[in-house]
């Protein structure tokens, strides 16, 4: 959300940029959407999350949705309309988690 300040075409220049170099260094990139904001001013978030869905499928990344879950009880786990409740970072770190796993052997490993 620090980055809803940053023009969309910034944004994902920059977004594409990271890739890249990570990709170069041999990372494996997951790109993850932005979580709802409720705030004055920050409405344009949905437009930014288009953004990284058309980056992730230009490389064939793996997004992670941390948007619907999210979503469906924002006073829950959002304290303040942009900010994660300590439920909100647990619903976060669990999504991240159940991705990511996906991509590792049983003992951590790339698979």
């Amino acid at each position: 959300t620090n980055d809803a300040g940053v023009s969309l075409t910034n944004f994902s220049v920059h977004l594409e940029g990271l890739v890249i170099k990570s990709r170069n260094l041999g990372a494996t990139v997951f790109l993850n959407l932005i979580g709802p904001v409720f705030y004055p001013g920050k409405e344009s978030y949905p437009q930014y999350n288009n953004e990284i869905l058309k980056i992730a499928a230009k490389y064939s990344l793996p997004v992670i949705d941390v948007l619907s879950p999210l979503r469906q009880d924002p006073d829950r786990y959002l304290y303040d309309g942009v900010h994660y409740t300590p439920e909100g970072s647990a619903v976060v770190a669990r999504t991240v988690f159940d991705n990511v796993v996906q991509y590792l052997d049983d003992f951590g490993n790339r698979k």
